[in-house]
Order: structure tokens, then sequence, then C-alpha cells
């Protein structure tokens, strides 16, 4: 099985770097061309390992963390379609909520939402490894 962790956050790349058993994909500075890959990602048959919303519904923010999984027999995966879904819904919330991000952005800022997108990747992280551990 393969693991990739995909983000944008420089909090969570600093975790991350040479974590075990995880693939990391860390080139891509804008939310657009993270998601760009992640659509890609999925085309080429990975799958989400976790929900990639992770209360992103209700937290506008630039960055974002995403785990996919390839050839996991035994993960459940989600229903193709249900991906497409959650993938639409990242872009849909990204779009509705530019506007605030336009109008927060300074360094400040910048700091909370990383905080925030730390806070559910590594939490979603450490649960994803405690299931495939046992």
């Amino acid at each position: 099985m393969r693991k990739l962790i995909l983000t944008n956050n420089p909090a969570v790349i600093e975790e991350i770097e040479g974590r075990s058993g995880w693939e990391t994909c860390t080139d891509y500075k804008l939310y657009e061309e993270l998601i760009e890959l992640c659509e890609r990602l999925l085309l080429e048959g990975w799958h989400f390992a976790s929900d990639p919303m992770g209360g992103y519904h209700f937290r506008p923010n630039p960055y974002h963390t995403i785990f996919l999984v390839k050839d996991a027999p035994f993960y459940k995966s989600w229903i193709q379609s249900q991906e497409w879904n959650m993938l639409d819904s990242i872009k849909t919330e990204y779009d509705r909520h530019k506007p605030f991000l336009k109008k927060y952005k300074e360094a400040q800022h910048e700091k909370d939402y990383q905080a925030l997108d730390y806070s559910v990747a590594m939490r979603s992280l450490q649960s994803m490894e405690d299931r495939m551990d046992s």
C-alpha cells in the first residue's frame, strides 16, 4: 500500500519531513495547485484516506492537507462518486471563502490558518496510523 500526504502548509511540512511510511508532496504553494494535483491523483487510482474536508466547510483556510492511499485492499476506501463529490466540495468551499481570505491575509493570520490546518492534519494522521497499526 502506498500512502501520500499532500500539503501546502509549512507547519505540517516541518512535522512530516522524514515520517516513515508516508510519501509527501509539498511542492505546491497555492491551494488551487494542490487541489489540481489531488484531482490528477484521483484519476490515477489514488483514494482519500480520510475525509478531506475535515471541518473545512466552516473554516476558511488557504492551507490544506490531504491524505491519499493507493493499492490498499484492506483499507476502507470511499465510493468513487463520493470522492468526486468531496473534491467538488473542496473547490466550492474554497471559492466561497475567497473574499474572506483576501480580507484577512496578513502575516498574523497566516500563522492562525497554518495552526488550524496543522491541528486537523495531525489528528487525522494519528487516527489513521492507529487504525493501520491495529
